[in-house]
């Protein structure tokens, strides 16, 4: 069993983490926007985007000011992820990042196994995202850590509804088993009458 002290930390690690309130780089806007511009998306989000039915991914924004990022899966926009930049200094930029889930997103997503599909693109989508971005602008490699302690608190913060949504689904299993056994009944019971004629007895 989890103590609270390691609960709290690890709501700490993902509610917050790289860029989520904030980061100061010591470089220009023009600097950040170029390494913003030119960022794929990192490799774990991009399957997850593009394994979806019709994922895609557009961009827009405004130089040295903004990038954002739209994804879509299932011919719907699911999600939104936006680098707002702004000077702080002559030389530093301030970077605050957001994304943003679509009413969409959980019927285009699915339901997945116990996390939904949504709860699971955000959580992987945002610090996946926030940590590509923050490595590349200080020249470190991507810390692939962050993504599992951010999936790892998300569950201990949220064990109550995924507990439910896993009973959910064992009992949406148990209620389609007992349909196909009905079906499966049924259908013998047919193929049992139609070896007899009409009017002739049964005889056993």
């Amino acid at each position: 069993m989890f103590g609270g002290a390691a609960i709290a930390l690890a709501a700490g690690a993902y509610f917050h983490g790289p860029l989520k309130s904030g980061e100061t780089y010591d470089k220009t806007p023009f600097e950040v926007y170029r390494a913003v511009e030119s960022s794929p998306l990192p490799s774990l989000f991009s399957k997850m985007v593009y394994n979806q039915r019709g994922g895609t991914v557009t961009r827009g924004g405004e130089p040295e000011k903004s990038m954002i990022w739209y994804f879509h899966a299932n011919g719907k926009q699911v999600a939104k992820y936006t680098v707002s930049i702004s000077p702080a200094g002559a030389t530093k930029s301030r970077v605050l990042t957001s994304f943003e889930m679509s009413p969409d997103a959980e019927k285009a997503l699915g339901k997945g196994v116990a996390i939904s599909g949504a709860d699971q693109y955000k959580v992987i989508g945002r610090v996946s995202m926030n940590e590509q971005i923050d490595s590349r602008l200080d020249k470190r490699p991507f810390d692939y850590s962050k993504v599992s302690e951010a999936m790892s608190a998300y569950v201990l913060t949220n064990m109550g509804k995924i507990q439910g949504e896993a009973l959910k689904s064992m009992d949406e299993a148990a209620e389609n088993f007992k349909k196909m056994d009905a079906q499966n009944d049924y259908q013998r019971a047919q193929a049992e009458n139609r070896k007899y004629k009409p009017g002739e007895p049964m005889v056993r």
